[in-house]
């Protein structure tokens, strides 16, 4: 009887071992660079967004179930012959981060592209990486919606960056909600110059 405690632990221990590999290489997976350009699919069933800046949302067309096709007439949506479908006012919107930005403006024009994002799927992108949400924004989604032009200089190895050019920490308080962190310009997120979106 005595022989089978030291197997025992030793069969804990494995386990531990195998869990604790397993959580590494899924956090590294995570924290991969955005793979190469999103691969079109034809799938999309459904896509009515708008902005959260946009003026006319009372006059948005009706959203409907993932059932329903985009209404081809619909001005605010270009569809592309690979299957996408950009959305046009957070598109554009998308671009300004291509200017000079200072954080605090760019974080606004983030919060109002995950906005439109929210609108099509009823919360927000999966936030386990800042790469994951660009991803999504991109058009890696479900329904093929770009909300966010890959053009921008805010974009860097697939992720969002501020103007000192660290990368964005996204926090999903909700299902509906979404933080922005930024380091703020000494670099170091956790400090007091962090910049956030609350």
């Amino acid at each position: 009887m005595k022989k089978i405690y030291p197997i025992s632990a030793i069969l804990i221990i494995a386990a531990i071992l195998a869990l604790s590999v397993s959580q590494r290489d899924r956090w590294q997976d995570d924290h991969k660079p955005n793979p190469a350009p999103v691969t079109p699919q034809s799938d999309f069933k459904e896509q009515n967004t708008v902005s959260g800046s946009d003026k006319n949302t009372k006059n948005a067309a009706q959203h409907t179930d993932a059932s329903d096709k985009p209404d081809p007439n619909d001005p605010r949506v270009t569809h592309t012959k690979e299957g996408f479908n950009i959305y046009n006012p957070s598109f554009k919107r998308s671009q300004r981060l291509t200017e000079n930005l200072n954080t605090d403006e760019a974080i606004d024009v983030i919060i109002d592209l995950l906005s439109s994002y929210r609108f099509v799927y009823k919360e927000n992108p999966v936030a386990l990486s800042n790469a994951s949400v660009v991803h999504n924004l991109l058009g890696s989604n479900s329904k093929k919606v770009i909300f966010m032009d890959r053009q921008v200089q805010a974009i860097v190895d697939g992720k969002l960056v501020d103007q000192w050019r660290t990368p964005y920490f996204f926090h999903a308080k909700s299902g509906t909600e979404m933080e922005i962190l930024s380091a703020g310009p000494d670099l170091q997120m956790w400090t007091q110059d962090d910049i956030t979106s609350y």
